[in-house]
């Protein structure tokens, strides 16, 4: 049932099927450019789920501050280190910052 809900939400977001749940109805697509459209879909969400993963990945291991790292994902700059986080109280952040203040 898990797999038949995500195929349909796949070849919703690829606009073959159109409609709630309740009502679904196929768009007029011939099959090979549906087919086309749904490995379309799936190799986006593919590529969105590995940068996530990435993302999550760098997060983990960063030595930065971690509240630096999170502010600058979402476009925003703290400039010095927060001193609350784990990479803070352990004091990589600060030889982070000092590495990449004399590097750049």
């Amino acid at each position: 049932v898990r797999s038949l809900g995500r195929l349909l939400g796949l070849l919703r977001d690829a606009a073959v099927l159109t409609g709630s749940d309740d009502e679904l109805r196929a768009e007029a697509v011939p099959p090979g450019k549906a087919a086309a459209r749904a490995v379309e879909e799936a190799e986006a969400r593919q590529r969105i789920e590995h940068s996530r993963a990435q993302l999550m990945q760098e997060y983990a291991e960063t030595g930065m501050c971690r509240r630096q790292f999170l502010l600058g994902y979402f476009g925003e700059e703290l400039p010095e280190p927060c001193g609350n986080c784990d990479t803070c109280t352990s004091g990589s952040a600060y030889r982070w910052a000092e590495e990449h203040d004399a590097a750049g």
